[in-house]
């Protein structure tokens, strides 16, 4: 056998095991939503000043004001 047999059958092996097995995917999923959100409004917070003056520029010039 391969090391490319080898590694298609790992492959396909953990793909049988994730089709049959869901129920501890909830979890894991949950904890990144949370992790990715908090990081957005940890960065938001720190550059909004900047992001509102930045839109604000940009809405002028498209008003034409």
């Amino acid at each position: 056998m391969s090391i490319l047999d080898r590694i298609w059958f790992a492959f396909l092996n953990g793909a049988h095991r994730t089709l049959e097995d869901e129920r501890g995917e909830v979890l894991p999923w949950l904890g990144l939503t949370i992790m990715l959100v908090s990081l957005v409004v940890a960065i938001m917070a720190v550059l909004r000043p900047a992001v509102l003056s930045d839109v604000g520029k940009i809405v002028s010039e498209l008003g034409g004001s």
